[in-house]
């Protein structure tokens, strides 16, 4: 099993990476990244990737959310061999009622790919909001949710 996981709460980046392979056998690979801008910012990873008599899985998961002024980014890759699961969420932020969250998880086993995204955007007051999650794998779909909202005033909201 190869593991992988990262967080980061404020400002500050984490980098992470994990690998297991053996005589004739598969390299399974997870990988993951994630990186914050502001102090309300938060971005975290998980993912893994295995090989064995039941064959070959893997999964990745990133989350990246921000509340006022800032901008957070994860990404995520479990892999074995030229098998894959990829999962990444950025947001943006500005103004101090402005939110943004993205989640996106993806996995692959037992011959079957999954994959799902969300991006949520909130603002009260002036500023902007933009949110991207996308998850995809080899031989699968592309899952993207994107999210963006403006608003200009003290009483405007979107």
């Amino acid at each position: 099993d190869a593991l992988s996981s990262t967080n980061v709460d404020g400002l500050g980046t984490a980098n992470s990476g994990g690998s297991a392979t053996g005589d004739d056998a598969p390299l399974a690979v997870a990988l993951g990244s994630s990186a914050g801008t502001g102090v309300d910012t938060t971005a975290g990873t998980d993912s893994s990737a295995s090989f064995g008599a039941d064959g070959t899985a893997g999964t990745a998961a990133a989350n990246a959310g921000v509340a006022g002024d800032g901008a957070a980014i994860g990404d995520a890759i479990g892999s074995v061999d030229n098998e894959f699961a990829s999962a990444s969420g950025g947001v943006e932020a500005t103004g101090a009622g402005a939110a943004a969250d993205a989640d996106a998880e993806a996995a692959f086993g037992d011959g079957a790919q999954t994959g799902s995204a969300d991006s949520t955007t909130s603002l009260a007051g002036t500023g902007d909001a933009t949110s991207l999650a996308e998850a995809t794998g080899n031989d699968a779909p592309l899952a993207t949710a994107t999210g963006g909202v403006i608003a200009e005033g003290d009483g405007a909201s979107a």
